[in-house]
Parts: C-alpha cells; structure tokens; sequence
C-alpha cells in the first residue's frame, strides 16, 4: 500500500509492478523489463517503435509534451541547418535529418516514457491503480489514423 503522505512514496524513482501495468496497458512487460527493478533502475535497451515512428510513437505513448518538443527540436534544425546549405549553395535533403531523430527517439524512448510514467505517478498517487492508466497512461489509438496513416500513404 502506498502511503501518499510519505516523502518517500511520493518522491520514488520507481513504479511498482501494478502501477506500471496499471499506467502502459499493454505491452507492459516489455516495459517492465526494460525498465528494470526496483534496486536495479538502470535503463538498457533499444526501443524500434520509438526509433522508427519517433515523434508519432511518442503521441501515440500520451508523450504530448515530449513529442512537441522533440518535434519543435527538429523543425528548428531543419531550418538552420537548411539555411546554412542554402547559403553555402549545397544541395540539402531533409531526410538526412531523420535518422539523428531515429537514434535519439531509439536510444531514449524507454527513458522518456519511463519518466512520464513517474510523473503521472506522483500527480495521482491517492488514485487507485486501475484510474492511472485510463487518465493519463496507455496508448492513444486516436492518433494512429491522422498522424501514422497519411505518412504511410505519402511515402509510397
């Protein structure tokens, strides 16, 4: 049982197993081997999804903040490093930027989704486990369509 009015509970750096399932859905094995134990909080892994959907994955993940920013990130990127090979007159292919985004999405995905998974903890500890993922955890299928379909359609 957690304690909402300890120190200890509510500044943690570690979910318990019925609150990460409770917070990923499904999939959540994945997660929790990845994320690793309580003692053992070290990150490893790759994670493909977030390395080859990136930006929509973390949307897809509830990562709305995250996804905005990383997607400002590049948008920024594009345009200075875009600017400076139209200065220098060198032709520039935008896709060149992708794959930066694809290793940083990959190597920091379960780091990311790890960190807004303690985030939404601390902000609903008094909640039982089973309202956590359905607030703010799990997956948004809403997003798949609008985001995921058009760039699978523009890409063949």
């Amino acid at each position: 049982m957690i304690d909402i009015n300890s120190v200890d509970d509510v500044n943690r750096d570690w979910l318990t197993r019925e609150e990460a399932e409770a917070f990923i859905g499904g999939n959540s094995s994945y997660y929790l081997e990845k994320w690793g134990s309580r003692h053992n909080s070290t990150l490893k892994g790759w994670n493909w999804a977030a390395a080859i959907f990136g930006i929509e994955w973390m949307a897809y993940r509830k990562m709305y903040l995250e996804a905005f920013l990383l997607y400002a990130f590049f948008m920024v990127a594009v345009l200075v490093i875009g600017s400076m090979f139209w200065v220098l007159r060198i032709s520039f292919e935008i896709e060149i930027l992708n794959l930066p985004l694809a290793i940083f999405s990959g190597l920091f995905g379960n780091l990311m989704y790890r960190k807004k998974a303690l985030r939404v903890l601390r902000k609903t500890l008094h909640f039982p486990c089973d309202a956590i993922g359905s607030a703010a955890g799990g997956v948004t299928r809403d997003v798949v369509e609008p985001i995921i379909l058009p760039v699978v359609i523009l890409s063949a």
